[in-house]
């Protein structure tokens, strides 16, 4: 595991502290990184460079409920473990490599991720730091 402090959030919890019945409408995903990434430490970093941020649908498509091609956001530089800015896609591709990604990315050395026919070894080696 990385030395220095590392958050990994989920981008569809609610925001912490708010009340399940408030009135107030809850914060967008982008106005959430936009707060981590305009906090700086004292080492000059932001909290954004330090997280590791996973946000997901359950769903490709909505209307019918489709599970190919399901969106996935990484967020943040996992203290220098993901590259940002760099946009992956792999048609018919597997989420468990995406996942897998986003624990190597925290250092996390698990050798394969998923199950039931979804497993794999393999990462996006273009997002790792």
């Amino acid at each position: 595991m990385r030395s220095r402090l590392l958050v990994v959030l989920l981008l569809a919890v609610a925001t912490v502290g708010a009340a399940a019945c408030d009135d107030e409408p809850s914060p967008s995903a982008g106005a959430r990184l936009d707060v981590l990434a305009g906090t700086t430490e004292p080492t000059g970093t932001t909290l954004l460079d330090r997280c590791a941020i996973w946000g997901t649908s359950e769903y490709s498509e909505g209307w019918k409920h489709g599970t190919s091609e399901m969106p996935v956001v990484i967020a943040g530089g996992a203290c220098g473990g993901l590259r940002t800015g760099v946009h992956a896609r792999e048609a018919r591709g597997n989420l468990c490599k995406a996942q897998l990604t986003l624990l190597r990315s925290i250092g996390l050395s698990e050798a394969s991720w998923g199950w039931n026919g979804g497993e794999t070894s393999e990462v996006f080696g273009e997002l790792l730091g």
